[in-house]
Formats: structure tokens, C-alpha cells, sequence
């Protein structure tokens, strides 16, 4: 099962947001918490993740043990723009 991270936002006086790099900076590291798929556990610390890893992160639920991968994919993002966020779109 695969999931894709949507950013909204109100912008004033912008009409592009995104990492300092583009959206493809294969430096830039993203911040997340994980929920466990299986007990609904929610992790303590945050996983951090960038385009540049070579493949899936593996993490285990310190409460059920089940296992989970990360996996981040370039040529997916796109800029929220304006016109974008305008139409309450993300």
C-alpha cells in the first residue's frame, strides 16, 4: 500500500512553494511520524527520509513488532502554486 503526501496552504505574497532545491533536492530531508498500519501505534521521534536514500527504510512497531517501509520516489513532487493553492487544491 503506497500513500502520497499533500501540502496545502494560504499563500500571500508567494506564488511557489517549495524545498530551497526544488522539489526533486535529493538533500532536502523530510520529517515525519509514522502510525503503525496494524495497532495504530504513533512513533515517538520523527523518521527522516530524503530522495537521496538508495531504497526503502525498514521500521519496526516497537509495540507489535510489525515491519514498514519508507520509500521516497523523484519525479513525484510538483510546486504548490498559487493558482494551485487558490482553488483550494494541494
Amino acid at each position: 500500500m503506497g500513500y502520497y503526501l499533500y501540502v496545502t496552504a494560504d499563500l500571500e505574497n508567494l506564488t511557489n512553494f517549495q524545498p530551497n532545491g526544488g522539489v526533486d533536492d535529493p538533500n532536502f530531508t523530510y520529517y515525519f511520524k509514522l502510525k503503525c498500519g496494524n495497532c495504530g501505534t504513533v512513533t515517538e521521534k520523527a523518521t527522516c527520509v530524503s530522495l537521496n536514500e538508495t531504497g526503502p527504510q525498514s521500521k519496526k512497531c516497537k509495540v507489535c513488532e510489525r515491519e514498514g517501509t519508507v520509500t521516497m520516489f523523484p519525479g513525484k513532487g510538483k510546486p504548490l502554486t498559487a493558482e494551485i493553492s487558490e482553488k483550494g487544491r494541494y
